[in-house]
């Protein structure tokens, strides 16, 4: 195919200089979309784009070029490494409700509240390993995973509250009491853990001693679920349950304050109890009233169903994502628990 004067002088300008006239071609047509869509992304916007900079790559076949397309595509476009019909890989049928997924040295430990011992997995195979034996452990709402301390978090709601630190064998490191109505843990990139309870964000060390605790208005976040922090210092929460006035993803920053939100009485999210966050900052947010995986831009302003009722998810509680493989594990309230392929 014969390529015109503009193609021809694309294909000896300097990197730089390209990856420069790309960024701005694309501000312009995305900005133009804000100002007739009311400031809103919109993903036809993304398809065009990629279909435009995969014509101009046919054409001049160029490595360096491939690489250009690829890092302005995820800058634009978050979910475009994420596929459009995820596939089940697995579904595995518990015997009890899924309320804790984590993933330490390459094994996938499951919890239950109704359950007083761990189940371990083979991620790869799915093979059942064994139960992990916990001493004390007595209703295990939730686990998250340390790999740079090697331990697993449990929050434990019955004979007392309180926040185990164990080794994967299930050996006690630390055990400590906590003085509120626990919900979630999450594992900050410090290596602390952070519990969320309804209005409050603990975070703790690994040895139990409380860093910060981050009141919120009770009104504005009465029902908070689960919060993750990330690089930039905020969180991202979940905040919703039956009767409450607002089912919703936000973000607050390090002083409490809300930033940016999406969802408020039921409709768009229904119940939203979990989240995940990607190393690109997209949350993939289980919205357990409307029995989907929601996929959100890190600013909160475009989104997408990634699993939706059609692959038959009842009830969702738990989200994992193991970025190494592109599964993302899904844990429901229906005693099952779905493995799915997201990535491209």
């Amino acid at each position: 195919m014969k390529m015109n004067a503009t193609q021809t002088s694309l294909q000896h300008l300097p990197l730089e200089l390209l990856d420069a006239v790309l960024m701005k071609a694309v501000e312009k047509l995305v900005l133009s979309t804000w100002e007739a869509d009311g400031y809103e992304i919109r993903t036809d916007v993304y398809a065009h784009l990629a279909t435009v900079w995969s014509e101009w790559y046919h054409r001049l076949s160029t490595r360096w070029f491939n690489i250009v397309l690829k890092r302005k595509l995820l800058y634009f476009n978050p979910f475009a490494k994420y596929l459009k019909q995820p596939e089940e890989v697995k579904t595995i049928e518990m015997d009890y409700s899924v309320w804790g997924l984590a993933l330490l040295n390459n094994e996938l430990f499951v919890a239950s509240i109704n359950a007083v011992f761990l189940f371990m997995y083979n991620p790869l195979t799915f093979e059942k390993l064994r139960n992990v034996e916990v001493l004390g452990l007595a209703g295990p709402r939730d686990i998250a995973s340390c790999e740079s301390k090697n331990c697993l978090f449990i929050v434990n709601i019955m004979s007392g509250s309180s926040i185990f630190c164990i080794r994967p064998d299930g050996k006690i490191r630390k055990r400590w009491e906590i003085p509120y109505e626990p919900h979630n843990l999450s594992v900050a990139p410090s290596g602390n853990v952070l519990l969320t309870c309804n209005a409050k964000i603990l975070e703790y060390t690994s040895d139990g001693e409380l860093l910060r605790a981050l009141t919120l208005h009770r009104k504005t976040f009465d029902m908070m679920w689960h919060s993750v922090l990330v690089n930039s210092g905020n969180f991202h929460v979940c905040q919703g349950w039956m009767q409450s006035k607002f089912h919703r993803v936000l973000t607050v920053n390090a002083k409490g304050e809300l930033l940016r939100s999406y969802g408020s009485s039921k409709g768009s999210l229904n119940n939203p109890v979990y989240l995940t966050v990607d190393k690109d900052g997209c949350l993939l947010v289980a919205d357990s009233g409307n029995h989907q995986i929601v996929l959100f831009s890190p600013n909160l302003v475009s989104s997408r169903h990634l699993i939706t009722p059609a692959h038959e998810i009842f009830e969702p509680y738990r989200v994992l994502l193991d970025e190494k493989t592109g599964r993302l594990y899904v844990g429901t309230n229906s005693r099952k628990l779905h493995i799915f392929n997201i990535f491209m």
